[in-house]
C-alpha cells in the first residue's frame, strides 16, 4: 500500500498522509476494517489514484519524461558562479536538483532536492504577494509599475509616471518590502515573513542563512545607490528608514529553501493561491493572478522577453541558481543549479525549461497549434505520443477539472466521512449547496450516512438545512429517517 501511494505521488512527509503513513508502520496486516482505519479520510483520494483522476492523469509516465529531462540537462557544464554576492560564489558548481509538486499534492524529487540554498531573486513574487495581501494592490501600484525594465535588474530604470518598471527590479522589490507589517519591529517583520513563506510551502519551515546575509549586505553598493535615489526622488513613502528597508530586503534574500520545498511554493501559485497539501488559503486568487502575470513578463530579468516567447509560463530566476516555474492549474517546479549564464539564470535550469515545453502542451500559447504534426492532441493518459521531427511529445490537460466532477466529488466525500477532501473543495471555492439531478446536497448525504462530524464541518461553513430534494426532504428529515439521533440533535438547536 506504501508503494501504491508513493507511486501515486504522494510521499510520508506529506502533511495530510502522514498520519496514515504511521498507522500503516504500525499495522500487519491490511484487511477490510484495518483499511477503513488508516483510510477513512482518503477515499477520494485513493479512489482518484485508481482512476487517474488527478490533474496529471498518468503521474508514472510523467515523472518518467521528466527524469529524461533531467537526466538530459547532467552534462551541462557551463556557466559560472555568481561574482555579485562574494558568499554565492563558493557554491558547490555540481549541485543540481529539480522537483515538482501537482496542484494535487502529487510530488516528485530527484537530485540534490533537499540541499538548502538562498532564494535570492525568488523571494521577490513572494514579497510582491504579501505586500499585496497587507495593503492593497491599489497602494502599491501608487509607487510600483508592472512593465519590463528590458534592462539589469540592479539598475535606475523609471517608468514615464517616474515609477520602478515593475516589483522585481531591485528598486522595486526594496520600495516593495517598505509595505510588509509597517507596524512591526524589524525581528517581528521577519518572523511573518517565514511565517509566510512556511504556509505557501506547506508547512515546512524555511531557514536562514546569516553568512549570506552578511555578505550581501557588507557589498550592497549598488542596492544602497538605488534606495537612496528613491529617497532624494521621493520615490519612497515619507516615512521609509533607507537602512531598515535595505536590511529587510537582503533578510528577504537570505531566506534558505530547498527543491522540495520550493516546488510546493510553486504549486501554491499553481493553485491560485491554495497550499495543495494543506488546502490553506495563503494568497488570495486576485493577488496570485498578478502575481503570475508579473513572474510571466517580468521574472526573469533582461531575459524575460525571450523566456515568455520561448518557454511561455511563468518563472522566476536568482542568482543562486535556483528557477521557479508555475504551470497554471498544473502544478509548480523547483530546478537548481548554481553556474549561471550570461542572463544569470541557471544554465541547467533554463535548458530544463525548453526541453519541458517541448516535451509537453505547457507553453501559454500551445493552444493555438493545430497542425496534427505538432503536439497538442497527444493525452497521456492514454499512454500515447506522436512523432514529429524523430521526436516524442506528451499532452498534459492543463484545464481544471468540470464543475460535474467537482459536484461528484464533494457528494462522494460526504458519503465517505471524507472531511479532508471537502475542505479542499471548499477552499477551491465549490459551493457546498449544489446538489446531484436528485437536488440531494452533500448536507443531505452527511445527514443520511450518520457523519456527525461532516454535518458540523458543512454547516459551519455555509451549508444551508433547508434545502429540500426531488423528494421535498430536507437534511434533517433524511437524519430522521435514518435515526441519526446526534445528528437530528445538532440540527434541530440551530
Amino acid at each position: 500500500m506504501r508503494k501504491f501511494l508513493n507511486d501515486g505521488g504522494f510521499l510520508e512527509d506529506d502533511p495530510r498522509w502522514k498520519g496514515a503513513f504511521i498507522k500503516l508502520n504500525e499495522t500487519d496486516e491490511i484487511n477490510e476494517s484495518s483499511f477503513r482505519k488508516i483510510f477513512c479520510n482518503f477515499i477520494t483520494d485513493i479512489k482518484k489514484i485508481l482512476n487517474n483522476n488527478f490533474a496529471l492523469e498518468d503521474f508514472q509516465s510523467f515523472i518518467t519524461i521528466l527524469k529524461e529531462i533531467y537526466d538530459d540537462q547532467m552534462s551541462k557544464n557551463g556557466g559560472e558562479l555568481s561574482k555579485n554576492i562574494p558568499w554565492l560564489s563558493q557554491q558547490n558548481p555540481d549541485k543540481y536538483g529539480m522537483s515538482f509538486c501537482s496542484i494535487d499534492g502529487q510530488r516528485y524529487n530527484i537530485g540534490d532536492y533537499e540541499d538548502l540554498f538562498c532564494v535570492q531573486g525568488c523571494s521577490k513574487p513572494i514579497i510582491y504577494g504579501i505586500a499585496t495581501e497587507n495593503i492593497g494592490l491599489e497602494n502599491i501600484t501608487k509607487y510600483v509599475s508592472h512593465e519590463p525594465s528590458g534592462n539589469s535588474s540592479d539598475t535606475i530604470t523609471l517608468t514615464t509616471e517616474h515609477k520602478p518598471h515593475n516589483p522585481f527590479v531591485n528598486m522595486g522589490a526594496i520600495l516593495t518590502c517598505t509595505f510588509i507589517e509597517q507596524e512591526l519591529n524589524q525581528a517581528e517583520r521577519f518572523e511573518k515573513l517565514q511565517n509566510w513563506w512556511k504556509r505557501l510551502a506547506g508547512g515546512y519551515k524555511p531557514g536562514f542563512d546569516l553568512s549570506m546575509y552578511l555578505s550581501e549586505y557588507e557589498t550592497a553598493y549598488k542596492n544602497f545607490h538605488l534606495a537612496y535615489y528613491m529617497k532624494a526622488d521621493n520615490l519612497l513613502p515619507p516615512d521609509v528608514d533607507i537602512i531598515e528597508a535595505l536590511k529587510f530586503y537582503t533578510q528577504c534574500n537570505a531566506i534558505e529553501m530547498s527543491c522540495k520545498k520550493l516546488a510546493v511554493v510553486s504549486a501554491t501559485l499553481a493553485n491560485g493561491g491554495v497550499c495543495p497539501i494543506t488546502h490553506e488559503k495563503v494568497f488570495s486568487s486576485s493577488t496570485t493572478k498578478n502575481i503570475l502575470s508579473l513572474m510571466y513578463s517580468c521574472g526573469m530579468n533582461d531575459y524575460s522577453g525571450q523566456f515568455a516567447f520561448r518557454v511561455g509560463l511563468p518563472a522566476k530566476s536568482s542568482e543562486s541558481g535556483c528557477v521557479m516555474i508555475v504551470v497554471p492549474n498544473v502544478g509548480g517546479f523547483c530546478i537548481w543549479s548554481p553556474k549561471l549564464d550570461q542572463n544569470r539564470c541557471s544554465v541547467k535550469g533554463g535548458a530544463f525549461c525548453k526541453e519541458l515545453v517541448k516535451r509537453f502542451v505547457f507553453h501559454n500559447f500551445d493552444i493555438f497549434s493545430k497542425d496534427k504534426n505538432e503536439k497538442t492532441e497527444i493525452n497521456l493518459s492514454k499512454e500515447d505520443s506522436k512523432e514529429c521531427n524523430n521526436e516524442k511529445y506528451y499532452q498534459i490537460n492543463p484545464i481544471r477539472r468540470d464543475d460535474d466532477e467537482e459536484v461528484s466529488s464533494l457528494l462522494f466525500a460526504a458519503y465517505e466521512n471524507d472531511i479532508s477532501t471537502i475542505h479542499s473543495l471548499l477552499m477551491r471555492k465549490l459551493d457546498l449547496n449544489i446538489s446531484d439531478y436528485d437536488g440531494r446536497t452533500a448536507l443531505h448525504i452527511a445527514c443520511s450516512e450518520g457523519h456527525t462530524e461532516v454535518v458540523k464541518f458543512l454547516m459551519k461553513h455555509g451549508a444551508n438545512p433547508t434545502i429540500k430534494d426531488r423528494m421535498n426532504n430536507t437534511p434533517l428529515d433524511d437524519a430522521i429517517r435514518c435515526s441519526h439521533t446526534q445528528i437530528i440533535d445538532f440540527l434541530k438547536k440551530i
